[in-house]
């Protein structure tokens, strides 16, 4: 028996994931919404910025656990503490 290892499982549940989106968007669609989206952040500069500045420059990231639980044990994300977060990562990016 060839039972699958858990790489396996991940790949093949984003390969499903990933076909049903794109019956559920058009490629043309999803072009026309990337287009109209602001051009991301320079990230080397905004740092580099800050350090010219010698404000600190801080490389942060945010780990949620998702909505709806996840696994048995795992707690569900707080999502109004979510966006407090958010909205703090905003200000400090000013």
């Amino acid at each position: 028996m060839n039972t699958p290892t858990i790489l396996q499982r991940i790949i093949g549940t984003k390969r499903a994931e990933i076909e049903q989106r794109r019956r559920a968007v058009p490629l043309v669609e999803l072009q026309c919404t990337i287009e109209t989206l602001p051009e991301p952040r320079d990230f080397h500069a905004a740092l580099a910025e800050r350090a010219a500045r010698k404000q600190a420059a801080v490389i942060a990231e945010f780990k949620r656990l998702g909505w709806k639980g996840g696994a048995p044990g795992r707690k569900r994300s707080d999502k109004a503490y979510v966006r407090k977060v958010f909205a703090l990562w905003g200000e400090l990016k000013r």
